[in-house]
């Protein structure tokens, strides 16, 4: 054997040698519908690999039970289709013909043949069966014999002298005379009989002296066609297929031309290319009934294909119709989608160079720590620096898809008067020292950074904080809203409505608030401690009133920030205050606490005279905690008005009227001097809309213990 072929590529799922050894991506037999490409994909072997394969392939020579000169060669293990080849013993001395052929071919295989007296002359059925043909015409030096018609599925020539192409319908072997081997011609006694069908050049042998005849897959025996004792009328021996291992017949008119190439010859036997496949006995009546029922049912068959043809062309255009509907609509669809994502990137593009974060600052509440204050101008600069890489850090954290230069907005609201004396008390600022230039640096340290004066009326700061909160929450371009007042329930109610924002955060300076630290787990929450203070500023400021204008220290009130004494301008010197002093309005407050049996606050219920009285009481603008504790600390600052003591009734009516403030230390206030509301004072309130928070609505009003 050549070693070069060795080498040379074989498909490993027909079993085709190929003239090249590398290069190859696919076999054009296996890619051709009548044969297939397994679910694992093209793969390739070749000779060498197969002889030195550990499985050990051999080639196993079987003689016909009844006729010892006919012998089946196969490979085992199964390899590739696993076809059989038929070795024809020609006992006249003409030579042995070799009818189709195997892949695996190796030395004892060739010394065996060469023992039964080589081969004269190979015949190919049709592609399927090429295998390493050209390889067993060299290694017996014989004449290779493939169709014409199927040259275009040749994949190894040799070196050309042994192909040889063969036309007509008919050759007579080993003599190689074209057409002459008819019915009783004894030139030869191998006739290959081309029929078509399976393949155009698809062919079978007809042995003439053994009457029998080779058909590969040409024909193909079925089952019902092996049993041969008493056989029923119309039981099939044959199928005729185009494609087997796709399950595609062949059209009658086909089967009608394998019938006719081979209507006047002779046999008893048939036999297949696979094992098992051997027919015995009268074929040629059985043959003949075969054909009787194909052509019987011809007519009916082409009516039923061209009938199922007209359906299928009809759905076939109803469906191309429909997709094409489908493809134009999703074309639509695209373009639509495509346009709509451009403007929606267009937006966000437009979104993101408009976005920006706002910081809202209770300065009130939210005290800067006093070495920034201290420092005066450098130390506003500082804290505005701070203050802005502390957001920008907060926004790294729960917002990381927000653009890396988003602007920050910060607006600090405060009464600056009160704020500056409330440093001063703390020993952060000297009595000289203001909060001026601490702003001035603060505000000039970036565009958007601003510390506003709130003015000194009660709840200022809260009213623009509230302004400010509500205009940016539905501002498309306000990317998160980073809220820093810890300390003051009064913001509690207008963060509930929005409790739960992924859009919101809040920042702890000194502890939450009860109120705000219950809303505070429905936000992200972060604690910027090297900007704000984690206490209050303390109140420790004197005040002095008397009847006689003597000096004297009112009772501290715990507030939640310095602010709640610091609504109004304070004075300027720390000096104590000369106040006038009601006569009785001391002794309308009552010195103990009432609270129910969950400790909150439960303020004795009181009758106002009436709407009339408690109105004009309203327009007099009188000091509630003057009248009702009968002391101020605001003194001669105050912004409204204390003058002489008030009658029982009046007492009742400003004390009705001072409840009306939230308290804002919140339900759970045990402040014996707080004068505000700690329960909404409408007896029907709903809640919607109410200043009163949820909590102080619908209290509990039975009185557990006195404090």
């Amino acid at each position: 054997m050549d070693p070069s072929a060795l080498d040379l590529l074989i498909c490993s799922t027909c079993g085709v040698q190929y003239d090249a050894t590398s290069g190859l991506k696919s076999c054009k037999i296996c890619d051709d519908p009548r044969q297939y490409v397994p679910p694992s994909g093209q793969s390739w072997t070749t000779l060498r690999s197969l002889q030195a394969s550990p499985v050990e392939y051999r080639n196993v020579f079987t003689a016909d039970p009844e006729n010892p000169n006919l012998i089946s060669i196969q490979t085992v293990p199964k390899f590739a289709i696993g076809q059989r080849a038929f070795l024809c013993l020609d006992r006249n001395g003409s030579g042995n013909v070799l009818w189709d052929c195997i892949t695996y071919l190796d030395d004892e295989t060739i010394r065996h043949i060469n023992s039964l007296g080589g081969i004269r002359a190979i015949v190919i059925s049709h592609p399927h069966y090429f295998s390493t043909s050209i390889q067993w015409a060299d290694a017996f030096n014989c004449d290779l014999y493939i169709s014409v018609e199927d040259e275009e599925w040749v994949a190894n020539r040799g070196d050309g002298h042994r192909l040889k192409l063969w036309e007509g319908k008919r050759l007579s072997l080993p003599s190689h005379a074209h057409d002459s081997a008819q019915p009783g011609d004894e030139t030869s006694d191998f006739v290959a009989i081309k029929t078509g069908g399976h393949f155009p050049g698809s062919s079978v042998l007809w042995w003439k002296s053994a009457r029998k005849l080779l058909i590969a897959d040409t024909i193909m025996i079925v089952p019902s066609g092996l049993y041969r004792v008493d056989r029923p009328a119309g039981t099939v021996s044959y199928a005729f297929m185009w494609s087997y291992p796709n399950y595609i017949p062949l059209p009658p008119d086909d089967v009608h031309g394998i019938w006719k190439a081979i209507e006047d010859i002779d046999f008893e036997d048939t036999h297949g290319a696979f094992t098992g496949q051997d027919a015995r006995g009268n074929n040629v009546k059985r043959r003949y009934g075969d054909v009787c029922v194909v052509e019987d049912s011809k007519d009916k068959i082409i009516m039923d294909l061209f009938a199922y043809i007209e359906d299928l062309t009809k759905e076939l255009r109803d469906g191309r119709d429909e997709v094409d509907n489908r493809k134009r609509l999703i074309a639509s669809f695209k373009e639509e989608n495509r346009n709509l994502e451009n403007m929606l990137e267009d937006m966000r593009r437009a979104q993101a160079k408009l976005s920006f974060v706002s910081v809202l600052v209770d300065g009130d509440g939210m005290n800067f720590h006093g070495n920034l204050v201290k420092d005066g101008k450098h130390g506003g600069l500082e804290a505005a620096r701070l203050l802005i890489q502390a957001v920008q850090d907060h926004i790294q954290k729960v917002d990381p898809e927000a653009p890396p230069n988003i602007s920050c907005k910060i607006r600090v609201f405060a009464n600056v008067a009160g704020l500056t004396e409330a440093y001063r008390n703390n020993n952060i600022l000297s009595a000289g020292e203001s909060l001026t230039s601490f702003i001035q640096g603060f505000n000039q340290e970036n565009a958007l950074c601003d510390f506003v004066e709130a003015g000194n009326g009660k709840e200022c700061a809260d009213v623009k904080l509230r302004a400010l909160f509500e205009q940016d929450i539905i501002d498309v371009h306000c990317r998160r809203i980073i809220f820093c007042a810890s300390a003051d329930n009064s913001h509690a109610r207008v963060l509930s409505a929005h409790r739960g924002s992924k859009r919101i955060s809040l920042v702890k300076g000194p502890p939450f608030a009860q109120e705000m630290e219950e809303l505070a787990a429905g936000f992200k929450t972060d604690s910027f401690e090297n900007v704000f203070m984690s206490s209050k500023l303390k109140t420790t400021r004197r005040v002095s009133f008397s009847a006689t204008n003597t000096a004297i220290t009112p009772p501290r009130t715990p507030t939640p920030n310095y602010a709640s004494a610091a609504k109004a301008t304070p004075p300027t010197q720390p000096s104590p205050l000369v106040v006038n002093s009601p006569v009785h309005g001391a002794s309308k407050l009552r010195p103990s606490v009432c609270v129910n049996s969950r400790g909150q606050r439960v303020d004795h219920p009181l009758r106002y005279s009436s709407k009339e009285n408690v109105e004009t009481l309203k327009r007099r603008k009188l000091c509630n905690k003057f009248h009702l504790l009968g002391s101020c600390p605001y003194g001669n600052n105050c912004t409204h008005k204390h003058g002489p003591s008030l009658s029982a009734t009046e007492i009742t009516d400003l004390t009705h009227i001072a409840r009306l403030s939230v308290c804002p230390n919140g339900i759970f206030c045990h402040d014996v001097t707080c004068v505000c509301g700690h329960r909404c004072p409408q007896k029907d309130c709903s809640g919607r809309g109410c200043k009163f928070p949820d909590s102080m609505h619908g209290v509990d009003t039975d009185i557990v213990k006195t404090i």
